[in-house]
């Protein structure tokens, strides 16, 4: 793998720089560990973003991932990323030993839809060397850590938006700012900007969310230069409900009409994963005696039944007509309409049936067709006579 920033502007952090200050840092940014995220992190899977951020500057220019850089290295947007064989401890890649240290939920959480400053990026990223860097330190700066200013180089108090397919807005390495609070950071506040419209600089870069929920492009540190963000990733996840199981491939239609016969069942499950197959009803996890389930109480059509064993709901059809189904779960609703269907030949009228009289249904002479609609027979010439 390999990582390259852009050669158009020069990074301004040195190595001898670098390594004076690292010691301080990481002593600062355990503290904040030990501090702040029993309490505050909230993240893993319910963050939408995982993958590795690479902070680094080849100023050899040989272009590889070889250790000779000045920069921060890997950095983590999920603990997910930290604890690959879900054993709940720190992974040796993230500076653990995979056995004594739990690991702490953290991560980002990208909102799913653009709304400039109303939708906020939520969350922690990992660094084994510079520690935490908190992508909304407008709500987190002197409450949860100090720092000797809090705010940003543009004047506000910090923060990353979605705007469109882009994120702009300053995130912050909290060590840094720590530090600064003592006036131990050499002169460095910790910021890093998301977009050059951000910053004011002249090169033109920014963080750029892509078709497929891939992330590109680069953020700036004035301390410690450029961080790629191409190998990093959105998960979205949603909730689907789906005939039989989470794996079925047979998505109830959600938005649509679920069409079924009077006196029939069908199985329905609530399914919560990665929208891109959960949607589709090819995964997910069962969340269906943890959602929310409603219909029309004062209806007779179906009747919605609880089958926890199964970890399903069962609609039974009761009588024709429509009812609409209701389901809730993790913030996110669903509704669908059931359209109970009469049955034609059981020798009762029902909703949308001309007639129905059972076995005699058939063509003319008889009064009633198959498909319980009125025949329209024709009346005949012929007379019985008798001699």
């Amino acid at each position: 793998m390999k990582a390259a920033s852009p050669k158009s502007r020069k990074i301004k952090s040195t190595k001898w720089k670098w390594r004076v200050l690292i010691a301080a840092l990481l002593i600062i940014a355990s503290g904040f560990t030990l501090k702040y995220f029993g309490k505050k992190a909230e993240a893993g899977e319910a963050d939408s973003t995982n993958g590795w951020l690479w902070g680094g500057s080849e100023e050899t220019g040989d272009g590889d991932i070889n250790g000779d850089e000045t920069g921060v290295g890997w950095i983590s947007t999920n603990s997910i990323d930290c604890d690959t064989d879900g054993n709940g401890f720190w992974d040796i890649t993230c500076g653990g030993d995979n056995t004594t240290t739990e690991v702490l939920n953290y991560g980002i959480n990208i909102p799913k839809v653009s709304c400039g400053r109303n939708c906020k990026v939520m969350g922690y990223a990992w660094s084994e060397n510079i520690g935490w860097i908190d992508f909304n330190p407008q709500d987190h700066c002197e409450i949860d850590y100090s720092a000797a200013s809090c705010n940003d180089p543009g004047g506000g108090t910090g923060g990353v938006f979605r705007f469109g397919k882009n994120l702009k807005g300053w995130a912050r390495i909290v060590s840094i700012a720590e530090a600064s609070a003592i006036n131990n950071a050499g002169g460095w506040q910790g910021w890093i900007s998301l977009s050059s419209n951000t910053s004011g600089g002249g090169v033109n870069y920014g963080v750029t969310i892509n078709r497929d929920n891939t992330l590109s492009g680069y953020a700036w540190s004035d301390e410690l230069g450029w961080i790629d963000f191409k190998y990093t990733k959105i998960t979205y996840e949603s909730l689907q409900i789906c005939k039989d199981s989470c794996d079925s491939r047979q998505p109830a239609p959600v938005g649509g009409i679920l069409s079924m016969k009077r006196g029939d069942r069908q199985k329905v499950v609530a399914c919560y994963g990665d929208r891109s197959k959960v949607s589709l009803c090819r995964g997910g996890t069962n969340v269906t005696n943890d959602t929310i389930w409603k219909s029309n109480e004062s209806s007779d059509v179906i009747e919605l039944k609880d089958d926890y064993d199964d970890n399903c709901r069962t609609i039974y059809a009761e009588e024709c007509g429509k009812e609409q189904v209701f389901a809730s779960y993790s913030e996110e609703n669903k509704t669908f309409l059931v359209d109970v269907q009469p049955v034609c030949g059981d020798g009762v009228k029902e909703c949308g049936e001309e007639c129905d009289e059972g076995e005699n249904n058939g063509a003319c002479p008889a009064k009633c067709s198959e498909s319980c609609t009125l025949n329209k027979c024709r009346e005949s010439n012929w007379r019985e006579v008798s001699f």
